[in-house]
């Protein structure tokens, strides 16, 4: 009992009058699906309260002449082969040349 007696002291200004509501307006619901209304319910008070922190933040922004933060979709990855290295390249067209020509490709020189 004493972890649950300090958080009530460590609780801010406030907090009780919301949690006796809460738990006032959850008595009137069934006890068949008190469960899963009190879990939505503070998943919807959750949501609001980000969406007003986000809001309090471009607020402040705004004020201050900021630009928003955009966020940007990540870049979509590249699917396929690599390419080849030049040398690789170099030989593959002096052999299509060499066909097209009729005589014997030259060897590539290597550095």
């Amino acid at each position: 009992m004493a972890s649950s007696e300090s958080a009530k002291a460590r609780a801010p200004r406030g907090a009780k009058a919301v949690v006796t509501a809460f738990m006032s307006a959850l008595d009137d619901i069934p006890d068949a699906r008190r469960a899963e209304v009190a879990k939505a319910a503070q998943s919807a008070i959750r949501d609001e309260v980000k969406l007003l922190a986000i809001k309090v933040k471009e607020a402040a922004r705004k004020s201050t002449g900021r630009k928003p933060i955009v966020h940007k979709a990540a870049a979509p990855k590249k699917v396929g082969r690599k390419a080849a290295p030049a040398a690789a390249k170099k030989s593959v067209a002096q052999a299509s040349v060499a066909r097209r020509i009729k005589r014997p490709a030259t060897p590539a020189i290597a550095a």
